[in-house]
């Protein structure tokens, strides 16, 4: 025979003591045992929970769900007052606003019966909030992604970023435009509430408050910058200097590389990643790792490159070492690789879409 001493209860099993002692009755019960309180029976429990519901359904009285500017029903409370913060149901008012008012004295009888048919449809059209009523505005390049501090420069911004959030750019030294970079992250926070570590595959976010204490909570406040979600930074990163034959000028970048590439002296396999496989009577030398770019350089095409040095050095005394050469190869050869493979998806869809077309007519005025 099992008790609860809290509930002043007897069970004969004890899987129902187990659950028991998961109940809102019995964690009720023991608050009221810290007060010095005695406990209460489970019919009396529910009593107190019944009558609570019906003052909080006495105290809210009856929710408005119909925006009559947008002429749409919504199924809650929350969702009304979302769609009354949107664009489009501001706009709506401000027109109904500018618009003279009618007189429907004026009407013609089939008018009014018109007008008395839409009307019994819209008040039984029931819609949810748009996705792109949801939309927010993106965050500034000169506000933190994750505190929304605002900086006087995007310089004061990113070292607030690394110091307070421990967030830093990835890559600095080949990063071609900072400001579009840091711009796309405020629009992905901003508009989308999206983490930008999970990018999309955890849980979804209503507001940027939202998620910025998720990544804050979480540790997110950091890029996903790795495997398949390199090619959603590759406009703003240029990686053409790290390439072993960069310096060459007889090389044509819009050759087509095949997908396992073996040198001319036969001693080496290169794969699309940019991993080189060597022969193993050359195990000494590939065994000593030399590191051609040891110090961090920037890339020659680089706009604002005071703040980017600035920013390096900042990196360089937080002790930040970075993506060592053979990460940032094989990013390289990655990011050239799938950029090959969607341009020559791209080539097959508009060689498919001319092909639909069943007679051709030449392109002259009579």
């Amino acid at each position: 025979m099992l008790t609860c001493l809290t509930c002043e209860v007897i069970f004969y099993d004890a899987n129902l003591q187990i659950k028991h002692f998961q109940t809102e009755w019995h964690k009720y019960n023991l608050k009221r045992k810290v007060a010095e309180l005695p406990p209460l029976k489970l019919e009396q429990y529910n009593e107190r929970i019944l009558a609570l519901k019906a003052k909080e359904e006495e105290a809210q009285g009856p929710q408005n769900t119909y925006c009559e500017y947008c002429k749409k029903k919504f199924c809650n409370q929350n969702s009304f007052l979302n769609h009354s913060k949107s664009k489009k149901h501001l706009e709506n008012v401000e027109k109904k606003k500018e618009t003279p008012s009618e007189n429907p004295h004026g009407k013609k009888l089939k008018d009014i019966e018109e007008d008395e048919e839409d009307s019994d449809d819209e008040d039984i059209e029931i819609e949810e909030v748009d996705s792109d009523e949801w939309e927010g505005d993106a965050i500034p390049v000169k506000q933190c992604l994750f505190c929304s501090l605002e900086s006087k420069s995007l310089e004061a911004n990113l070292k607030h970023m690394t110091k307070v959030h421990s967030f830093f750019i990835p890559d600095l030294q080949y990063c071609i435009n900072l400001e579009g970079l840091i711009a796309y992250l405020g629009e992905k926070v901003g508009c989308q509430t999206c983490c930008l570590w999970c990018n999309g595959k955890g849980r979804n976010f209503w507001t940027v408050e939202a998620v910025q204490a998720h990544m804050e909570d979480k540790g997110h406040c950091m890029m996903k910058f790795e495997k398949e979600f390199v090619l959603e930074y590759a406009d703003f990163y240029d990686y053409s200097s790290s390439y072993p034959d960069a310096d060459d000028p007889n090389v044509n970048p819009d050759d087509v590389v095949e997908p396992y590439t073996i040198s001319d002296n036969g001693y080496e396999l290169v794969l699309p990643s940019g991993t080189v496989i060597g022969h193993r009577s050359l195990l000494r030398y590939y065994k000593q790792r030399l590191n051609p770019n040891r110090s961090l350089v920037l890339h020659k095409g680089q706009q604002s490159i005071s703040m980017h040095k600035k920013m390096l050095e900042h990196y360089k005394s937080l002790g930040l070492k970075g993506s060592s050469m053979a990460e940032i190869v094989s990013k390289a050869r990655d990011i050239n690789y799938m950029k090959r493979i969607q341009s020559k998806q791209f080539m097959k869809l508009g060689v498919k879409g001319n092909k639909l077309q069943t007679h051709f007519r030449p392109q002259v005025r009579f």
